[in-house]
C-alpha cells in the first residue's frame, strides 16, 4: 500500500511545471499552494509570450500594408464621400417627394359625358361678377357666383378630357340662391389636379346660359415639394379707377392660388347690408376681378376698408356695424364663414408651404397702442399662429398680413399706430418665438400700403435675414411715391438701400414662385400699364440667430 501512494505521488509531481518544483523546493511547508501557484504563473508566462507574438505579427502585417499605402486615410477622401452620400440621399429625398406629387385623377370617380360648355352662351349681362373658388384644400373648394334671383341652378365641376366634344364630370348639383348669391362646397376631389366649373341656367339637357368658366388647382398632397406659384395684390380702390389692369395680367398667368392682401373693396360709408352690398358690387365687377377669380383659386383676408376706413374704425362702431360688415363680406367673397365667422386659418399645399390667413385688424386693441400689453391680435389667434408655424412640416411659413410687420425708417412713424410697430411688445414676442425655435423660412406678404416692395423687416438683430413682401398695389395711388420720386435723398429716407431691395409705388402684379427645392423664393413686380418688369429677382433667407 506505501508503495502505491509512493508511486500515485511520484506521478503527480512528474505532471507538475518546472516553476511549480521550484515554488515547492522555496515552500517545502506547504506543497499544494506551491502547485497552484508555479500553475498560475505558467499560464502567465504563455500570455506573454503569446501577446508579444500577436503584437510582432500586427507590427510586420502593418509595416508591409504601410509599405504598398493600404492604411494611408486621406480626411478630404472621406470628408469628400461624406458629402457625396449625403447629397444622394438628399437627391432621394427630394425625387420621392416630387413623385408624390404625382396624383392619380380618376380617385375623383369622374365620368366621361358628350358635354362642350364653351358652346353655350356666356352670360356676363346676367353674371356681371364673374365666379369665384376659395377656400381651396387638397380635396375641394366653395364654390361662388351672384345669379342676382332665387332661380335654381345647376353647377358642374369637371377635368378636361383628351376626347373633342367631352368632358370628366366630378359633380353636378342643383342650387338655388340666397338673395341672389351661390355658394356651393365641392369635396372629394384629388390632389394637385386642374379643374374647371361654372353655373348653368335651364336643365341638363337644355342648358340657355351660364357664367364664366371657372378653373382653380387643388392644394398638393402631403409630402409632396414642388414650386408653389402664388399671385398677390391688395387696396384695389373702385372710387378712383375703373379697371384693375394688375390683376388681368394675373389671371394670364394662371397660377396655383391668388392671395389677396386685404382693401378688396373700399366700403367706406357703408352702415347698413344695401350700402355694403353696392359697395362690393361696385368692385367686383370691374375688368380685372372676374379675369383673376375665374382662372385660379382665391385665398383673401380683410384689413380696414372692407368695413371703413381706419381712422373712423375704432370710433364707437356698434357690435350690429361690424356683423353687418362681417356678413357681407362672406356674402362676396368665396371664403368658407365656419368658425363663427373667423377669418384666420391655414392651408397646406403639400410640405411646400403653409399658408397662414390672419387677422391684423379687427382683434387689435388700440388703446394698448404703445404699452407693454400692446394686444395686436388677439390671444387665440396669436397662441395659433406661434404653435402653426412651429409645428408645420412644410419648408415655407408664408403669413397673408394685411399691414406689414417691417419696422420701417423713422419717416414712417406717423402711421406706426396702425401697424405692428406701434404694438411693439406682440412683435418682438412674435420674433422672439421665431428666433428661440429656429422656424425657418417665415416669410411675410403684406399690403394696406398702396406701394410693392421687399423689404428686410429688422435692419439689424436676428431677424435682418427675413423677408416682407408688400404686394401690388393693385389699384391705389401712394402720396408716398411722389415724395420719393420728388428728389433723390428722399429716397434714402422713405426706403434706404440697407433694408429695401425694391419699392415701386405704381399699381403692379406681384407673383412669388416658392421653390422648396432651391430653397429660394423668386419675387415679380409688373407694371400694370405696360407690363414692364420692375423686378424679377430670387431670394433666401438666412436662419434667425439668437
Amino acid at each position: 500500500m506505501a508503495e502505491k501512494k509512493n508511486n500515485r505521488k511520484n506521478k503527480s509531481v512528474a505532471k507538475m511545471p518546472a516553476n511549480a518544483h521550484e515554488s515547492l523546493a522555496s515552500n517545502p511547508t506547504n506543497p499544494e499552494e506551491a502547485l497552484v501557484e508555479g500553475a498560475r504563473r505558467e499560464t502567465e508566462s504563455e500570455r506573454r509570450d503569446l501577446s508579444r507574438r500577436d503584437f510582432l505579427r500586427m507590427g510586420a502585417a502593418s509595416a508591409v500594408a504601410l509599405s504598398l499605402g493600404v492604411a494611408c486615410v486621406n480626411p478630404e477622401d472621406v470628408k469628400r464621400k461624406e458629402e457625396e452620400e449625403k447629397r444622394r440621399l438628399e437627391e432621394e429625398r427630394i425625387r420621392q417627394a416630387q413623385a408624390k406629387c404625382k396624383t392619380d385623377p380618376t380617385q375623383d370617380k369622374a365620368k366621361e359625358i358628350s358635354f362642350a360648355p364653351e358652346t353655350i352662351k356666356e352670360d356676363n349681362a346676367r353674371y356681371i361678377f364673374g365666379v369665384q373658388a376659395g377656400s381651396v384644400t387638397m380635396q375641394g373648394a366653395l364654390l361662388w357666383t351672384f345669379a342676382g334671383d332665387d332661380q335654381p341652378r345647376t353647377l358642374r365641376v369637371w377635368r378636361a378630357s383628351q376626347k373633342a366634344g367631352s368632358v370628366w364630370l366630378v359633380f353636378e348639383q342643383s342650387v338655388t340662391p340666397k338673395e341672389g348669391y351661390l355658394h356651393q362646397a365641392v369635396k372629394d376631389l384629388v390632389p394637385n389636379q386642374e379643374y374647371f366649373y361654372a353655373f348653368f341656367s335651364g336643365t341638363s339637357d337644355a342648358f340657355s346660359d351660364r357664367t364664366r368658366i371657372g378653373r382653380f388647382r387643388t392644394a398638393f398632397p402631403e409630402g409632396c415639394l414642388q414650386p408653389l406659384v402664388m399671385a398677390a395684390t391688395a387696396c384695389t380702390n373702385a372710387g378712383k379707377y375703373q379697371s384693375f389692369p394688375a390683376l388681368n395680367i394675373m389671371a394670364k398667368r394662371k397660377a396655383d392660388i391668388f392671395c389677396h392682401l386685404g382693401d378688396m373693396s373700399y366700403n367706406d360709408g357703408a352702415n347698413t347690408k344695401e350700402e355694403f352690398r353696392a359697395k362690393w358690387r361696385r368692385t367686383l365687377k370691374l375688368p380685372g376681378y372676374p379675369e383673376i377669380f375665374s382662372s385660379t383659386g382665391t385665398y383673401a383676408v380683410w384689413d380696414d376698408h372692407e368695413y371703413t376706413d381706419n381712422n373712423e374704425l375704432y370710433k364707437g362702431k356698434t357690435p350690429i356695424f361690424f356683423d353687418t360688415a362681417r356678413a357681407a363680406y362672406f356674402e362676396h367673397v368665396a371664403q368658407d364663414p365656419a368658425d363663427n365667422k373667423r377669418l384666420w386659418r391655414s392651408y397646406r399645399w403639400g410640405d411646400v408651404a403653409e399658408i397662414f390667413l390672419l387677422d391684423c385688424r379687427t382683434e387689435r386693441d388700440i388703446t394698448t397702442y404703445g404699452t407693454d400689453n400692446a394686444v395686436y391680435m388677439g390671444a387665440a389667434q396669436f397662441a395659433w399662429l406661434k404653435e402653426g408655424i412651429q409645428k408645420s412640416p412644410c419648408h415655407f411659413k408664408v403669413l397673408l398680413n394685411s399691414v406689414p410687420i417691417t419696422d420701417f425708417p423713422d419717416l414712417w412713424d406717423v402711421m406706426a399706430a396702425d401697424r405692428w410697430e406701434g404694438y411693439k411688445t406682440q412683435r418682438k414676442a412674435l420674433f422672439d418665438h421665431i428666433v428661440q425655435n429656429k422656424i425657418r423660412n417665415v416669410w411675410f406678404v403684406s399690403g394696406d400700403f398702396h406701394v410693392g416692395a421687399v423689404t428686410r423687416v429688422d435692419t439689424s438683430g436676428p431677424m435682418n435675414g427675413t423677408w416682407e413682401i408688400l404686394a401690388g398695389p393693385g389699384g391705389n395711388s401712394s402720396v408716398l411715391w411722389g415724395v420719393y420720386q420728388a428728389q433723390p435723398e428722399n429716397r434714402d429716407l422713405l426706403a434706404p438701400a440697407k433694408q429695401f431691395d425694391f419699392f415701386h409705388g405704381e399699381n403692379t402684379a406681384t407673383f412669388l414662385t416658392f421653390d422648396p427645392i432651391k430653397d429660394e423664393v423668386r419675387v415679380e413686380f409688373i407694371q400694370a400699364d405696360n407690363e414692364k418688369v420692375l423686378l424679377d429677382k430670387t431670394y433666401k433667407q438666412s436662419f434667425p440667430t439668437s
